[in-house]
């Protein structure tokens, strides 16, 4: 039986290789958000880890390889981290249905993780029904996966416009990709039906943002209001580690605006 006690790893452990944190502001927020980003290493992965630090293990992650195992631990640890400087009883971070963090009622936040790389984002929220966030990182792909998904991601017409933006083409695919992972986080636990990668349209880039236009169907589905037969934008904002060759992205939504 979990207790509410959460231990961290000592300062050396050899899991956890770097850690780092920065803040995104954030327009609607008067405070922004801090995002942490810590890369660990999975041959250092031991299964007790999730005894030493008291962090959750479900039967389905048991079972799983040990690269799953890693990853699971690493976004599952920085959170519980992260709740217990909030101030928050240790929990066991259970999966939502759309598979993001069961977290306290009154926190939004996203997990992702690509390779050796785990990021979170938890925020404070008065109204976690009307609100979330999401948050993905993705290394650079590679020319020979980019032709394997570009045409899935986005259309030639997103593409393009990032490329003219002086983006390179693999670099526009894995933006497109994170940025449309991070929206559908943010907005998975309000849409029912059809939420996929063309449930947003890039229409705009600049540095730091990129702006999508939602589809009338997934803007139906999240906004009560008159006139929501018309589509609704969201903002992704964007970062470049370039000692890790990813993008992150971080998408806030609310269906109050």
């Amino acid at each position: 039986m979990m207790n509410n006690t959460f231990r961290a790893l000592p300062t050396d452990h050899p899991f956890m290789i770097d850690e780092y944190s920065f803040q995104k502001e954030l327009s609607y927020k008067a405070k922004g958000i801090e995002i942490h980003v810590a890369q660990f290493d999975q041959q250092s992965f031991d299964d007790n880890l999730f005894d030493v630090t008291n962090v959750y293990c479900p039967i389905a992650i048991t079972q799983s390889a040990d690269k799953r195992k890693a990853e699971y631990f690493a976004g599952r640890y920085l959170v519980a981290r992260e709740l217990q400087n909030w101030g928050f009883s240790h929990q066991p971070l259970e999966q939502n249905v759309d598979r993001s963090p069961r977290l306290p009622n009154d926190i939004i936040g996203s997990i992702s993780h690509s390779n050796d790389l785990a990021t979170v984002a938890v925020l404070p929220s008065s109204n976690v029904n009307r609100e979330n966030i999401g948050i993905d990182i993705q290394h650079l792909i590679s020319s020979e996966v980019c032709n394997d998904i570009e045409n899935m991601v986005a259309t030639v017409q997103e593409v393009d416009l990032v490329v003219r933006y002086g983006l390179t083409r693999t670099e526009a695919v894995t933006l497109l990709f994170s940025a449309k992972e991070a929206i559908y986080k943010a907005l998975a636990r309000f849409v029912r039906r059809g939420l996929d990668f063309n449930s947003a349209t890039l229409i705009e880039i600049d540095k730091g943002t990129v702006q999508f236009a939602l589809s009338k169907d997934i803007t139906s589905q999240i906004f009560d209001s008159e006139g929501d037969n018309d589509s609704r934008s969201v903002i992704c904002l964007y970062d470049y580690l370039a000692q890790q060759n990813a993008y992150l992205t971080v998408c806030y939504c609310s269906a109050d605006t």
